[in-house]
């Protein structure tokens, strides 16, 4: 279920369809979200029940998350040299592990979730 309101609709403007997504995402324990126009944001609600006809609301969308995988070698760029160092980023840990060659020690992947870079090193499969 997903229901980001970009055009930032009242409960006055939606449909019945769109509004019962939002009362089911509700019912299902999704968070929801408040448009708050004076701080320009998304909030999150966390309080017992959405007053719906008041506000502007949405499904909160999950972050974005996207996954590459690397190999580190012996004679390699430390971990956190890997942002900007010379690796060569595969789309699967599968592809990755068919571009490797003799001397790989670890592969790394490298996850970014909502714009945020994490690096986690994983053993090589013998």
């Amino acid at each position: 279920m997903i229901f980001e309101n970009t055009g930032k609709k009242s409960w006055k403007e939606l449909d019945d369809n769109t509004k019962g997504l939002l009362l089911l995402a509700w019912h299902n324990g999704l968070t929801m979200q408040e448009w708050w126009p004076n701080e320009n944001e998304w909030k999150d609600f966390s309080g017992d029940y959405p007053e719906w006809n008041i506000g502007i609301w949405r499904i909160k969308p999950e972050p974005v998350k996207q996954v590459r995988w690397g190999n580190d070698y012996e004679d390699g760029p430390a971990c956190s040299d890997y942002e900007d160092g010379p690796v060569w980023w595969y789309t699967s840990r599968k592809a990755a592990d068919k571009g490797a060659s003799d001397g790989r020690i670890a592969v790394i992947r490298r996850e970014i979730v909502d714009g945020v870079i994490s690096y986690y090193k994983e053993d090589v499969d013998d």
